[in-house]
Parts: C-alpha cells; structure tokens; sequence
C-alpha cells in the first residue's frame, strides 16, 4: 500500500500558475480609473506588473513564479470597478487531465478548473506533462452557472 501512494501522486494533476493576463474590458474614459485598478491589482504580492491601455481597453498582469493569482481575481476586480469583463489573453502553466472525456488545467490551491477548448485534441499528447499554454479565455454560461473556456492556442512541453 505504502507504493501505491507515491505513484497516485505522480500520476495526479499538478497545479495551474498563471504567468500573464490581458483582461479585456469596456470602454474607460478617466485617467484615475486606469490608475486605480492599476495601483489595486500591483498591491497583490503574486503581481510582477501592471499595465492599464485604455485605448485597447485591456489591463495586462505580468505574475510572478509561485503565485497565486487567479483569472477570476482579475475579472472580479475590473467588473467591481464598473467595467465589464470580456475575454482574457493568458499564458498559464500546469498539468492538463482528462475528467469525463473533458480535457482540463487544474488551478492550484482550490477546487477550480479550467476547460480547455481543444478541437484538434492535441492537448491529449501532453496528458500528465507540464505544459506552458498560451489562449483565450472566455466565460460562458452553463446550466446557470459562468465556466470559463480556454481556446488552445499553442502548447509546449517545459521543464
């Protein structure tokens, strides 16, 4: 028994990290409110960077190694603001799995999950290795619920 406990952990999901976020939102006119999210979100000790363009309406977060910000984190506070999320550019980090015949990217630290949206199933190659991926994530509803989906747009293998 005490064997089969190592190789349970070998063969589990490690965690997500997120590396960058490029949160998309609505239009911001006011100088200050580009300042305020942006000095809020660099109070975060997992933030690297913050960038607030108000004419691409985006707010980009470069993270740092360890961290554990979440894309979540970042829409609840953009939307909190009175701006209204839409989809994020990320480069994340983790161990994809397959659940029910959906492919995923487990989040460390929590429950969560993201879906990855991957119709050429490319994403099955890399099934138990650690993955940098690069995507959009969009937030959709689901049986009364928001999911967020990541559209693959390229994977690679890191060590």
């Amino acid at each position: 028994m005490r064997f089969l406990f190592p190789l349970f952990l070998c063969l589990s999901p490690l965690p997500a990290e997120y590396l960058r976020i490029e949160q998309s939102f609505g239009a911001m006119n006011c100088a200050s409110c580009a300042e305020f999210i942006q000095k809020k979100l660099a109070r975060n000790p997992g933030v690297e960077s913050v960038n607030v363009d108000r004419k691409k309406n985006v707010v980009t977060v470069a993270l740092k190694p360890g961290n554990k910000v979440r894309l979540r984190q970042v829409r609840d506070f953009v939307e909190q603001s009175g701006f209204k999320p839409s989809e994020a550019e990320v480069v994340v980090l983790g161990t994809a799995s397959v659940e029910r015949g959906i492919t995923t990217l487990k989040i460390a630290d929590s429950e969560d999950s993201i879906r990855l949206r991957d119709p050429d199933t490319r994403m099955r190659e890399y099934i138990t290795k650690k993955v940098e991926i690069k995507g959009t994530v969009e937030s959709v509803m689901s049986q009364g619920s928001r999911i967020d989906i990541l559209e693959v747009r390229e994977a690679k293998v890191v060590k």
